[in-house]
């Protein structure tokens, strides 16, 4: 078994040229050296068979770390270009809103000049909303004033309008009075009328 096993370790030495074939000798040290040698070379390979094995694992773990990163670098590359585009439309969407901005604010100095508010012009927003609201409380002011004043002018014009209703009434009683008077001076001439005549 042994000499078996030494001849085919020495085969291997052979072909990985480690030893001649001319070299080889029956002798008992030889074989015994180059069965370690052998030995070695057997441990050697299941090394190396060990770190090709780990070499192909890493190697693996390389490329799916790759492969990450590949897919990561393009979803980056997605979301650069949604930021881009958005930025882009925000952008659009501000200029909008600035140039609706200044249309307005001219459209409003142009009120306020034909309003005789020419000192609103040029002021900015807050203090034209000031200004408008002092002018709002100053109306709801005269307002109330006017409701007062109508109000007051509401009970004259009620307590007139009883008076007249008064005179009126007076007036018709003494039309009436008059008008009794004039029957009763009526009939009295007449009777005055028809003594005279007798």
């Amino acid at each position: 078994m042994e000499s078996t096993v030494s001849v085919t370790m020495l085969d291997l030495l052979v072909k990985y040229g480690v030893v001649n074939e001319d070299d080889i000798t029956d002798s008992a040290e030889k074989i015994v050296s180059v069965t370690l040698l052998a030995q070695l070379v057997e441990v050697l390979e299941g090394k190396l068979k060990m770190f090709s094995k780990t070499q192909t694992d890493e190697m693996s773990e390389v490329q799916k770390y790759v492969e990450r990163v590949r897919v990561l670098s393009d979803e980056r590359d997605k979301l650069t270009t949604q930021f881009d585009l958005e930025n882009e439309r925000l952008r659009n969407q501000l200029k909008d809103l600035i140039a609706k901005s200044e249309m307005e604010k001219h459209e409003m100095e142009d009120m306020c000049s034909q309003e005789g508010l020419v000192e609103l012009v040029g002021s900015s927003f807050s203090e034209q909303m000031a200004y408008l609201l002092v002018v709002r409380a100053t109306l709801l002011d005269n307002v109330d004033a006017l409701h007062d004043q109508l109000d007051s002018s509401t009970k004259q014009h009620d307590q007139l309008k009883q008076q007249i209703e008064a005179l009126t009434s007076e007036d018709s009683e003494l039309r009436g009075r008059m008008n009794n008077a004039m029957s009763e001076m009526g009939g009295m001439a007449s009777k005055l009328t028809d003594a005279l005549r007798e």
